[in-house]
């Protein structure tokens, strides 16, 4: 009896041992199971935010020119290249830089409230020093695309509405031009050559020449070409009674023609006041002197010039002394007329030239 009772009692203590070695075994296979489920969920939780952070870090928005997130700090900066500096406010700064196409960086220092805008964002792009600078923050910008975008539209509704204009008025006047027929095109086309033959009347050389006689001597002397006379100056010789001559003569854009040498002005001892004909100028003088009479008779060339007329102005007073040098001069204008008067005591003459304006002739 008592044998069987320690056999059940052992069987019974062996079942409750062989129970409580499953059940231990049961949790620490649990335990097991929890903690690497925990471990599992915690690394796929660090897994998905590091994906959400990378994800959000790629989404946020980044200038296209740098790579930078907007609105990020940049810490160092390219010292000595900015687009510009001023004084403002952080935010209009940025506002300001965001506004310039060019503009990637904000630099900003708060103590003093000063703003430098840089076109270099990057250290590769730097040329010069990159670095950071005391009290200096660099602020990553990016484009104000609403900003571009209606600068741009308002720059393309300009443009429209100037072409526009232009197309008007283009078209007004086409129509106008139509309208007003062959009268209008032939004052246009006068207008254009008038335009063309402008240089014709531009003078180009300017001088004065050498005697073109001697004492006593015979003159027969011509400018060809395009020149013409402007001016004359002379020395006087009480003993020979006679004068040598110079002439300043000036070059225009264009070349002679027709030149005509005249009759003889005068007599020994007359008067004379010779102008050449209509839109001609004198281009040289002919002439001979009598020791006898102590004088001078004169003839003229005159020439005319292709494209270019002459207006006659009035005759001054008489411009020389007795006995006296002169220098008379029409400036680059032509000598159109001569005149002189002669004194028998004195034997010489005194002289005076009448200018002419040169003008555009159709």
């Amino acid at each position: 009896m008592a044998a069987k009772e320690r056999s059940s009692k052992e069987r019974t203590n062996k079942e409750r041992t062989n129970k409580e070695r499953t059940n231990k075994a049961k949790e620490r296979a649990n335990k097991e199971r929890a903690n690497k489920n925990r471990e599992r969920s915690g690394k796929e939780r660090a897994s998905k935010a590091r994906e959400k952070a990378a994800k959000e870090k790629a989404n946020k928005p980044k200038n296209p020119k740098t790579g930078q997130v907007c609105n990020s700090k940049a810490g160092p900066i390219c010292h000595g290249y900015n687009l510009k500096c001023f004084y403002t406010t952080l935010s209009a700064c940025k506002q300001a830089c965001s506004r310039d196409k060019r503009c990637n960086l904000a630099e900003y220092k708060a103590s003093s409230r000063h703003c430098c805008t840089s076109a270099i964002a990057t250290k590769g792009k730097c040329p010069g020093r990159w670095a950071k600078a005391q009290g200096w923050i660099g602020y990553n910008v990016c484009p104000d695309t609403a900003h571009h975008e209606r600068v741009s539209k308002e720059q393309t509704n300009k443009a429209r509405e100037r072409s526009g204009k232009e197309r008007s008025n283009k078209a007004r006047e086409r129509s106008g031009k139509e309208r007003s027929g062959k009268a209008e095109r032939s004052n246009k086309h006068r207008v254009n050559v008038e335009r063309s033959q402008k240089n014709r009347i531009k003078a180009t050389s300017h001088r004065w020449l050498g005697h073109i006689n001697g004492w006593d001597g015979h003159m027969n002397w011509h400018t060809n070409g395009r020149t013409y006379v402007s001016g004359l100056k002379s020395w006087h010789s009480n003993g020979r009674e006679d004068r040598l001559f110079n002439p300043l003569v000036t070059d225009i854009g264009s070349t002679q023609y027709g030149r005509v040498l005249s009759g003889w002005v005068n007599n020994f001892d007359a008067y004379f006041a010779y102008t050449c004909p209509t839109n001609k100028a004198i281009v040289g003088m002919y002439s001979y002197h009598d020791n006898r009479k102590e004088d001078r008779r004169w003839r003229f060339y005159c020439a005319g010039f292709h494209g270019v007329g002459f207006r006659a102005g009035g005759w001054p007073g008489w411009q020389t002394s007795w006995d006296a040098y002169f220098a008379l001069s029409c400036g680059h204008n032509p000598v159109v007329g001569i005149s002189s008067y002669h004194d028998n005591r004195k034997e010489d003459r005194r002289f005076r030239i009448q200018c002419g304006s040169r003008y555009v002739r159709m």
